[in-house]
């Protein structure tokens, strides 16, 4: 939240992105759902649709891609249609992900997602 605040960026994140398609039972969200109903992760080439189609629109705009791309196929074909001109890598300690995680509540009617920590519900 802080680097979308400093430099005034769209946050586009995966994960919600994803959500939303599910929740709102779209002809992508029903797909990826099929997946994640067995436990299975989403085919690169749908997460990258659902990706691709929220770009639409922010052609002219800056904006912060989060957990996209994860695999190289994903930034192959982000970078076919995008020119990136900048990459951050965090380099965040595994204890504080897993720390993240456990206090990390989604409300499953709005899709809100909150930390016990820093953003409580």
């Amino acid at each position: 939240a802080r680097i979308v605040k400093t430099f005034k960026l769209h946050h586009i994140s995966s994960g919600d992105i994803l959500r939303h398609h599910i929740r709102n039972k779209t002809e992508l969200g029903l797909e990826a759902k099929k997946y994640t109903n067995t436990g299975l992760l989403v085919p690169d080439n749908l997460v990258t649709k659902l990706i691709l189609t929220e770009l639409h629109g922010f052609e002219d705009k800056s904006w912060l891609l989060d957990g996209f791309p994860r695999t190289v196929a994903q930034a192959k074909d982000l970078d076919g249609c995008y020119n990136i001109d900048t990459v951050l890598n965090l380099d965040v300690p595994f204890e504080t992900i897993v720390d993240r995680i456990s206090k990390r509540w989604i409300h499953g009617g709005s899709g809100r997602t909150y930390n016990l920590d820093f953003s409580p519900p």
